[in-house]
């Protein structure tokens, strides 16, 4: 009677003995190369409370968690099997551009790492495009060349001054010995070419000067 008495208290026991629940916790990171999450994957006794760390890699910012809320440190209540992705995005940095002179700035991505504000890595094609009368001199700033077009890298802010300079009137011709005038040159025009100053005269009012010249000069008989 005494065995039958306690084989019955054990299994009283044991039937009120609540059986563990566990739930999985699985956890990743997109982009791959974006960062890092913790904890890795495991499990948790149901009603347990999971603490979410993402943590980016260089040049990555943590965007949003799919699966859960918060901020980079979050937590997370083990109430079912839960699947967590940290989501990280490329830093952006502007690209200023500023203009000396008269012209303008045309920006192409070659190679999107991608708005002025560009994803860190982007490699960014700039061609300085001149107006009439006017040539491209030189980059400066976080750009040094002469070269047109030109890339550049962004990889923090940056800024670009695209030099513009004005196109002299007069130029020495390949015979090294005469000056010539632009097409757009109009009389009264003046420039300087070798330190020496220069203005335009119309063809046909020189002509009238020289004749007049021409006509002064021959001495009264």
């Amino acid at each position: 009677m005494k065995k039958i008495l306690f084989f019955i208290s054990c299994l009283l026991l044991f039937s009120c003995e609540k059986d563990i629940v566990l739930y999985t916790l699985t956890t990743s990171v997109n982009p791959v190369e974006g960062g890092t999450v913790l904890p890795a994957t495991r499990q948790y006794e149901s009603g347990d409370t999971a603490n979410l760390i993402a943590a980016p890699a260089a040049e990555y910012v943590f965007e949003s968690w799919t699966g859960a809320t918060g901020t980079e440190e979050t937590t997370l209540v083990m109430d079912a099997d839960k699947t967590v992705v940290a989501n990280f995005i490329k830093k952006k940095y502007p690209l200023t551009i500023k203009i000396e002179g008269e012209g303008t700035v045309a920006e192409k991505i070659i190679k999107a790492g991608t708005s002025t504000d560009y994803n860190s890595g982007t490699i960014v094609e700039l061609t300085a495009n001149c107006t009439d009368k006017w040539k491209f001199k030189q980059w400066k700033g976080d750009l040094i060349s002469t070269e047109n077009p030109k890339q550049i890298t962004i990889d923090k802010p940056k800024t670009v001054t695209a030099v513009f300079e004005a196109i002299p009137p007069f130029y020495l011709d390949t015979n090294g010995v005469t000056i010539k005038a632009y097409d757009w040159v109009t009389a009264g025009t003046t420039g300087e070419l070798l330190g020496i100053t220069f203005t335009a005269v119309d063809i046909d009012q020189l002509k009238l000067t020289l004749m007049y010249i021409t006509i002064s000069l021959v001495p009264n008989i």
